[in-house]
């Protein structure tokens, strides 16, 4: 009988969002049939992944002391070496990296090795580090430890043909060392009704319902990447001839105050809510006539996954692997990042024509089921490490 392969995930923080989610679905779909662990960074950040992996006793979780998400040379060297450390005392077979910098960091641990470890590193590109909206300098430095360090990796995982395009021309990775898998989602099981949703929020909101009240949604933390100031800003522009949508952001993240300001400079207190983090915030997608996600960045979002699979019209930015998701004017309208005159038109036209947004949403395309990206992941595994 062959023994049990061991996994081990590392990922930079604990903070829920697509790569935590991501490395939460893999986690326990293969607690079964390996012996996995997964290893967080940020000690002193939120730890909603941990908490939900706690649950499951076949998964092992360690905190990591040092790997933490700002660049800050004493704990990243730390880091470097906690890492290498925990690599020589676990010996897995499958090293699964999650997130720029742990990817960048993890590589490096594996480097310190000597010859007789034979451990394999796979990379899941969750969008490019310099794809975000960065500072040059900062953004020049991410290119350069990406491309570097791309070379100490066995595998890389795309979560969509865009990103797989960016690894082999821009960091020359070889075409047979990535693969695309993308992002697969499970069915909701009873999901609430368009009644039922709206009540549960309004109430969380403390707003009474209307008829005529058009529900306009986003589920995104706020972190600058998500663009939700662009949303903020389209919505004060065409705020006369929007005046029946009701608009809730949630998430949770360190932009809420910034959020919150823009949204009281421009007197949309009655119009926009910041719900904060929502538990299975999925669940509440039947309230919305129209679904936005305004991203500067994005890898492959759950959270339009989740919309198209819910039928909820959608408006997008033109990133990542959005293009690969929606077609304009098809499945959705795409939007360019950072527009907010472009977004403003979309927001005015999907208002103005909910039969043809209504269209667009049943041509979406249904989302791989989470046991496609399950069984394509471990077949990765096995070609990286055959043994």
């Amino acid at each position: 009988m062959k023994p049990t392969k061991k996994i081990l995930y590392v990922i930079t923080q604990g903070e829920w969002g697509g790569a935590e989610r991501y490395i939460y679905d893999l986690a326990t779909a293969l607690g079964p049939n390996f012996d996995v662990i997964v290893a967080i960074g940020e000690p002193k950040g939120r730890r909603d992944l941990q908490n939900k992996l706690s649950k499951d006793e076949r998964i092992r979780v360690i905190q990591l002391s040092h790997l933490v998400r700002r660049i800050t040379p004493y704990h990243d060297l730390r880091a470097v070496f906690e890492l290498a450390n925990l690599y020589k005392k676990l010996q897995p077979d499958i090293i699964h990296l999650n997130s720029s910098k742990a990817g960048i960091i993890g590589s490096l641990a594996k480097k310190l090795l000597p010859a007789p470890y034979s451990l394999r590193t796979v990379y899941t590109i969750h969008g490019w580090i310099f794809n975000e909206p960065l500072p040059w300098l900062r953004k020049k430095l991410y290119f350069s430890l990406e491309k570097w360090t791309a070379r100490l990796k066995d595998g890389f995982i795309a979560l969509s043909s865009f990103e797989a395009e960016q690894g082999k021309t821009l960091l020359k990775i070889p075409s047979d060392k990535i693969t695309v898998i993308p992002h697969g989602v499970s069915k909701q099981n009873a999901p609430l009704s368009k009644k039922e949703t709206r009540s549960e929020l309004a109430n969380k909101i403390g707003r009474a319902l209307s008829e005529k009240t058009i529900w306009v949604g986003s589920i995104a933390n706020y972190h600058k990447t998500k663009g939700l100031d662009v949303l903020i800003q389209a919505l004060a522009e065409k705020k006369n001839t929007l005046r029946d949508v009701l608009c809730l952001l949630i998430g949770g993240g360190p932009e809420r105050d910034q959020l919150s300001k823009l949204i009281s400079e421009n007197h949309l207190e009655n119009l926009i809510y910041l719900t904060g983090t929502i538990a299975e915030a999925s669940r509440y997608l039947p309230a919305f006539d129209l679904f936005v996600l305004p991203s500067r960045k994005e890898g492959l979002p759950y959270a339009l996954l989740e919309a198209m699979q819910a039928r909820v019209p959608i408006i997008a930015t033109r990133v990542g692997g959005i293009p690969e998701l929606i077609e304009n004017k098809k499945s959705g309208l795409l939007v360019s990042p950072d527009s907010v005159e472009e977004l403003a038109e979309a927001l005015c036209f999907s208002v103005e024509n909910p039969d043809a947004m209504k269209e667009y949403a049943q041509n979406a395309l249904t989302p791989p089921p989470l046991s496609e990206m399950v069984a394509q992941t471990t077949s990765w595994y096995r070609a990286l490490d055959p043994r």
